[in-house]
């Protein structure tokens, strides 16, 4: 960003480095800083009428209040660049707004109003015509549901986007949604179904190479008895989705 100047003078060259620089300001929590960056770049994309781009700082604007625990106006502010995103079918732009406010409603324990966020937007994302966005949408539907403690639902929720993950062949998002649903099985008191998942999720873990096997034969472990250890298989879940990231995912 300080090396700019010494290139091109573009207009919008300069904006889209304001942007991506306040975006990574703020995720540094230097959220003032990155406030003022992204207010720069949407004001000089509405100059140049690219609305899209404009749309872009907005949402980098909310995540910055977001980072200053003003919710209600990123909340907002994410409201107001959806329809945009959707419009250019910004469709990455889109998945990543709507994770925007279901966080800031899930920080301030607004879950219904999140679950109703990635509902509505099931019907805006088709499952035929635009399936990835739908899984991602659905699986976060998934992360309210199991938020909320309403665990049968979210298993049946998670299952719903592991399917969805892996007819893409996005195979580590449907690995992790299974691990998820494990969870949820386990919390809701389907403890048999639970065993039964992550036996064969820990076969093609093994298989792939995606996670220690001593990580997932303490999995296993500790779904056995009558009252398995929640906390224990929340924890291990938590280590082998991270190994899955580490090792295995790739951009869908």
């Amino acid at each position: 960003y300080g090396a700019f100047g010494r290139g091109s003078l573009s207009e919008r060259r300069l904006a889209s480095v304001e942007l991506v620089e306040g975006q990574r300001r703020a995720f540094l929590d230097r959220a003032g800083e990155a406030l003022h960056l992204a207010d720069r770049a949407k004001l000089t994309f509405h100059a140049l009428g690219l609305e899209d781009e404009a749309a872009r700082a907005g949402a980098a604007h909310a995540i910055a209040l977001s980072y200053l625990d003003r919710d209600e106006e990123a909340v907002e502010e994410f409201r107001r660049v959806l329809p945009v995103f959707a419009a250019y079918e910004r469709w990455n732009a889109y998945v990543s707004t709507l994770n925007g406010i279901g966080g800031c409603l899930l920080k301030r324990g607004r879950l219904d109003e999140a679950r109703r966020e990635y509902a509505r937007a099931l019907r805006q994302v088709g499952r035929e015509a635009r399936p990835a966005v739908h899984a991602f949408v659905r699986a976060n539907l998934a992360r309210t549901l199991f938020e909320g403690n309403r665990f049968g639902d979210a298993a049946r929720a998670f299952e719903a986007a592991a399917r969805l993950f892996s007819s893409q062949g996005a195979t580590s998002d449907a690995l992790t949604m299974q691990l998820l649903q494990t969870e949820a099985l386990v919390r809701s008191g389907a403890i048999s179904p639970a065993r039964e998942l992550v036996r064969a999720v820990s076969e093609e873990l093994r298989v792939l190479g995606a996670v220690d096997p001593d990580l997932l034969a303490s999995l296993e472990a500790a779904l056995q008895g009558d009252l398995p250890d929640v906390d224990l298989v929340r924890t291990l879940r938590g280590r082998a989705q991270a190994q899955i990231e580490d090792r295995l995912r790739v951009a869908v």
